[in-house]
């Protein structure tokens, strides 16, 4: 059995981020991944019935996210203040100020054949914590996803 290693050089799991429609141009690569989790539940609607012993049940609509922990960098956090892409927004602002990404997430490297998924969505969740045991600022981050994933191919 093959499995998705992302412990060799190159073959690291990628997160970028950037406003709708820029993903190939003026993406944010995040530096400083602690983990990545990407979350497609799909819901479920159950009922019983009076002339069965079983439960019936049917699939609805997903709720996707990815959540990720991350060490925080000035640039990425605040922005660079050059330009008009993600970058120049940083994270911190693109949640505040509740604009829509499109997020990607390769699995195991960015080269040519490498796997990945994407989606449109907003930052919605960020908790930066600090503290004597751990002197520099992490944050788990949030994206819920608006619509469904899709996934792809580096080309």
């Amino acid at each position: 059995m093959a499995n998705i290693n992302v412990a060799g050089t190159g073959n690291f799991a990628t997160i970028k981020i950037a406003h709708v429609g820029d993903l190939t141009t003026d993406a944010i690569t995040l530096p400083g991944l602690q983990d990545v989790t990407v979350n497609n539940s799909n819901g479920q609607f159950r009922w019983k019935q009076l002339d069965t012993t079983s439960e019936f049940v049917v699939s609805t609509t997903a709720t996707n996210q990815v959540t990720f922990n991350m060490v925080l960098d000035p640039d990425t956090f605040y922005g660079t203040g050059v330009g008009t892409g993600a970058d120049a927004d940083g994270v911190f602002n693109l949640s505040n100020n509740k604009t829509q990404v499109d997020i990607r997430v390769y699995w195991a490297g960015t080269s040519t054949g490498d796997k990945y998924v994407e989606a449109t969505g907003y930052i919605t969740g960020m908790s930066p914590t600090v503290n004597p045991d751990a002197p520099v600022w992490v944050s788990p981050i949030t994206i819920d996803v608006s619509g469904s994933f899709t996934q792809g191919t580096v080309a």
